[in-house]
């Protein structure tokens, strides 16, 4: 009884050959990568060592706590938005400018968002009226 292996799985005298080939895309997106993106954990590093050193410095963050609306605090907020929302939305920021040449695509998404998503999610949570 002989056993035979299908093509897909190999006989195993070609598996280095497959291996390397596996291996070239990875070296190849190591190349790619932007000088931001090769140094991130240095730039995380630095940003936390400036925040600690600003976090030390009483008027900055007098100024901080005075920028507060309720509970929120506005320079952290538009911070933190800034930070995430790139990441999350894969921003290709080459394409900016041809996105913002399109005032009326610009505005359109601002009108939808600001003004009509607000009320729509009003009415559709608000509890209805009850009849007498």
């Amino acid at each position: 009884m002989s056993t035979s292996l299908p093509p897909s799985m190999g006989t195993g005298a070609n598996d280095n050959a497959e291996a390397t080939t596996h291996t070239q895309p990875q070296e190849e997106e190591k190349k790619k990568l932007s000088f931001l993106d090769k140094y991130l954990s240095g730039w995380i590093l630095l940003a936390a060592a400036i925040g600690l050193g600003l976090g030390q410095a009483h008027a900055v963050m007098k100024a901080i706590k005075a920028s507060s609306v309720g509970t929120t605090n506005i320079p952290i907020a538009i911070g933190l938005i800034l930070m995430i929302f790139p990441p999350l939305a894969k921003v290709r920021w080459n394409k900016m400018r041809d996105v913002f040449s399109d005032t009326y695509l610009v505005a359109l998404t601002l009108v939808l968002n600001w003004v009509v998503g607000p009320f729509l999610m009003y009415f559709l949570v608000r509890e209805p009226r009850k009849r007498k």
